[in-house]
């Protein structure tokens, strides 16, 4: 099943931190302008990506 977490328009160059159904993920947008996702979490030290930049 698919469902829809963010619009968007709510998707810019900063990352998107959101909780949905259990699960912490974090959105941005790369240089090409397409939205990625992934968990909200460093694998080698465990911070949010979600409060970091993105940098290009």
């Amino acid at each position: 099943m698919w469902f829809a977490v963010l619009s968007s328009k709510e998707v810019e160059k900063k990352p998107v931190g959101v909780r949905r159904l259990g699960k912490d993920i974090v959105f941005w947008r790369d240089s090409k302008g397409k939205v990625q996702v992934l968990e909200d979490f460093c694998v080698h030290r465990r911070p949010r990506l979600s409060a970091g930049k993105v940098v290009w």
